[in-house]
């Protein structure tokens, strides 16, 4: 269930670059430019390609639900809301 819900993401990720699920989240198609890295071992830099990646914000108001129940269950992790 988890593979096919997925799948289902991936394929509108291909037609649209863009899913959006209501009152879960936005998966978004970004695209990342070249950029220059460094070997942390010895220091030599290379050009790491340009690339697409995927990123997901969630809604405000599974934010809030996170934030609450983490609250009732006397979690010191908070999530992070940004309005």
């Amino acid at each position: 269930m988890v593979d096919q819900f997925i799948e289902q993401v991936l394929d509108g990720l291909k037609l649209d670059r863009v899913v959006s699920l209501r009152g879960f989240g936005v998966f978004t198609v970004v695209r990342k430019g070249d950029r220059v890295g460094r070997n942390p071992k010895t220091g030599t830099e290379h050009v790491i390609c340009s690339r697409d990646t995927v990123r997901f914000k969630a809604w405000l108001s599974m934010q809030q639900t996170m934030a609450s129940e983490a609250c009732v269950k006397g979690s010191d992790a908070t999530p992070d809301i940004k309005s």
